[in-house]
């Protein structure tokens, strides 16, 4: 729960959807080898996440990953049983050993998932527009898509859960449980590597990760079963509690407003109000973040950029490249066709206004600890 409030604390995304259902993902492919028609129940998922979010190509991926690591499970462990390897051998062990209607069995779900997913408004399109996440020179400039800050609090989680990594997985050595667990583990490992590069991955690599856990509890566990108990009963009391607290009042989801959403994301109202009250409203240089408060609450501003943009493109031109190149003054704000900037202190172009009204080139008419309302005053 510590390692995942990043994600959990920021109101309620779509990525968390797609958390829950990569844990029923990994819990149907957990249960295969006791309830193996319950496998079938990924193809219904599947459908149902293709049309809930795009990190249903993520999924596939995982499943893809878990196909492949059962695979050269089963393989292995028919060779150790082999007293010579030899090509004959090999052949033999790879279609008797592992069932040959088993493995056609998981990879027709594997491939019924992959079409199902076709099942949607739009088609292949939507797999088109998660794809094009992968290698897009746009998401250099969205922090889910960097590593975490060296010694920033993200940077320690992350070896502290590789420490804790390290460790489950010497306990499963020893009690010759990693081959066992390879399907299942391999995909978080994975993850928790890549999240050193993109911090996204981090948050489904802490899910998946829990079951290396699994030794460093066994040796903490108490002497006697009446002391388990006892300690399984308090430590989740305590867990409990730490939910209780981060998330009391319980009112604060059904009544969570545009003014909360405010107070989380430092965007000002007065700011705003000031632009409305003085028909500021047209040719506005707005923040990325603020586009979907605006376009909600204040229609009669209209932002330059919309919060969700930061892939759309047509052809060769992109609003956010175009935004972001001024948010961080690698272009002149004094070189573009806005009249009107509606802009946090923090950002770097608010650093540019600053000397251009010193120079008498714009003149910032609001301010408070939030925004700033700047306009021109040469044509």
């Amino acid at each position: 729960m510590y390692l995942v409030q990043p994600v959990n604390q920021v109101s309620f995304r779509g990525q968390q959807i797609s958390l829950l259902l990569i844990g029923v993902l990994f819990y149907i492919l957990s249960k295969y080898h006791d309830r193996p028609k319950m496998f079938l129940l990924l193809i219904p998922l599947f459908l149902f996440w293709a049309n809930l979010h795009g990190q249903f190509i993520l999924g596939l991926g995982l499943f893809g990953l878990w196909v492949g690591l059962s695979f050269v499970k089963n393989i292995y462990l028919s060779l150790r049983k082999a007293k010579q390897i030899k090509i004959r051998l090999l052949l033999r062990h790879l279609i008797v050993h592992n069932d040959i209607k088993k493995a056609l069995f998981v990879i027709g779900v594997f491939l019924a998932s992959c079409l199902t997913t076709v099942v949607n408004p739009f088609g292949t399109g939507i797999h088109t527009a998660a794809l094009d996440h992968i290698g897009s020179p746009l998401l250099k400039d969205i922090a889910e898509y960097l590593p975490f800050e060296m010694y920033s609090t993200g940077w320690w989680n992350q070896i502290i859960a590789g420490i804790l990594i390290v460790i489950g997985f010497i306990g499963l050595f020893f009690n010759n449980k990693v081959t066992h667990m390879l399907p299942i583990l391999g995909a978080g490992i994975l993850l928790f590597i890549l999240s050193f590069e993109v911090r996204r991955y981090a948050w489904p690599a802490y899910y998946l990760i829990l079951p290396l856990l699994a030794p460093i509890a066994a040796y903490l566990k108490p002497d006697g079963k009446k002391m388990t108990t006892i300690f399984t009963f308090v430590f989740a009391c305590v867990l409990l509690g730490i939910a209780v607290q981060s998330r009391f009042p319980f009112t604060q989801f059904p009544k969570y407003s545009w003014d909360t959403y405010c107070e989380t994301t430092k965007c000002s109202q007065a700011a705003v109000a000031y632009l409305k009250e003085n028909n500021l409203t047209q040719n506005v240089y707005t923040v990325y973040g603020w586009g979907g408060w605006l376009i909600w609450n204040h229609p009669q501003v209209k932002p330059s950029i919309d919060g969700r943009m930061h892939l759309w493109q047509d052809g060769e031109y992109s609003a956010f490249r175009e935004y972001y190149e001024v948010e961080q003054n690698r272009n002149d704000i004094n070189e573009t066709d806005y009249n009107i900037v509606l802009i946090p202190p923090d950002k770097p172009v608010y650093e540019r206004l600053i000397k251009l009204e010193n120079a008498g080139k714009w003149k910032m008419v609001f301010s408070d600890k939030h925004a700033a309302v700047f306009v021109r005053t040469e044509e």
